[in-house]
Parts: structure tokens; sequence; C-alpha cells
């Protein structure tokens, strides 16, 4: 993946910062989901029991190694 593009309609913005980093994690929330989400079943259970288990993307791993953080 080269680039990603996201839009928002978030009404009135009172911190411009805040938006922005709603918008960042909110694209490395999906991609983590896109490349590694899976619920796995075992005795007819799903094994994944909340956050802890769920992989997402690592700092290194976004935007080349630069993080949400940077432009």
């Amino acid at each position: 993946m080269r680039k990603v593009v996201c839009a928002v309609d978030c009404g009135p913005v009172v911190n411009p910062d805040t938006v922005r980093a709603q918008m960042q994690s909110g694209i490395v929330y999906g991609i983590s989901g896109a490349l590694y989400g899976e619920i796995t079943l075992k005795g007819g259970r799903v094994e994944q029991t909340n956050f802890g288990d769920y992989r997402v993307l690592r700092i290194h791993e976004d935007a080349g190694g630069r993080g949400p953080h940077r432009q």
C-alpha cells in the first residue's frame, strides 16, 4: 500500500489535532483488521476474547516506519 486517503465530515472542529488523530487511528485500525484480522475457533468457541488477543500494526510497520504522527 502506497497511500491512504481519508475524508471525514465531523461538523465544527474544536481541536484539529484530535480530529487528525482520530482519522489516523481509524486508518491504522482498518488496515490492521484487513491484514491480521481473523477469528479462530477452538472447541466450538471463539478464541479471541478482547483486544489483548488482537494483532494491530506496530509503529515501525506504519507509514514506512515514520508512524502516524508524522506527515
